[in-house]
């Protein structure tokens, strides 16, 4: 898939990294793997932006590209900006109303970024715990919605989650539909 950046003269290359794997990443989430479900657009929507910023920075980490403080860096500063967000504890029926009512704005949209990140890292973690991959979960994820031309249900989702050992119907209820603050055990790197 092609795809435009138009970026400052004065970017990074730790920015530039993260802005083109985000969007190259964009090939996987929505394009190969999609939720039909009711308002999947915007109930998933912190699966397509938020979970794609997390794996492409973890895939910028594993490849040597972004050093493990920068990958630090990247998590802390989601918790950051979820903490300064105006509508972190909001839940899914307020950010639903929004868009309704024409009040869905950048804070509301950056909420699915933060969230989905914080979410795939706690993701990641605990599969490690179960010395299971991140990475194994998104292929198996692909392989099974390829088989339905992209397209794959909550439960098939739900289903993969338990086979990798995560509860993803009680995260979403909690961290995206009650807007609860998502709860991390101990860092990925075992400190």
């Amino acid at each position: 898939n092609l795809f435009v950046c138009f970026v400052k003269t004065d970017i990074s290359r730790d920015q530039l990294y993260g802005i083109i794997s985000h969007e190259m990443f964009h090939n996987w989430l929505p394009s190969k793997i999609r939720i039909s479900a009711e308002n999947a657009g915007l109930k998933y929507e912190w699966l397509n932006e938020g979970v794609a910023d997390y794996l492409s920075r973890k895939i910028l980490f594993d490849a040597g590209l972004v050093t493990q403080k920068k990958f630090v860096e990247y998590i802390n500063n989601d918790i950051f900006n979820i903490a300064d967000n105006m509508h972190r504890n909001e839940d899914f029926a307020q950010i639903m109303e929004a868009a309704k009512t024409g009040k869905y704005d950048i804070s509301y949209k950056k909420l699915s970024y933060y969230r989905g990140a914080l979410i795939a890292f706690r993701w990641d973690v605990q599969m490690e715990k179960s010395y299971l991959k991140f990475r194994d979960f998104m292929k198996e994820l692909y392989l099974l919605a390829k088989a339905k031309d992209g397209n794959m249900t909550e439960q098939n989702l739900f289903g993969m989650g338990e086979k990798y050992k995560l509860d993803i119907a009680k995260d979403i209820d909690e961290y995206i539909k009650k807007g609860r603050n998502i709860e991390q055990s101990i860092s990925i790197f075992g400190k």
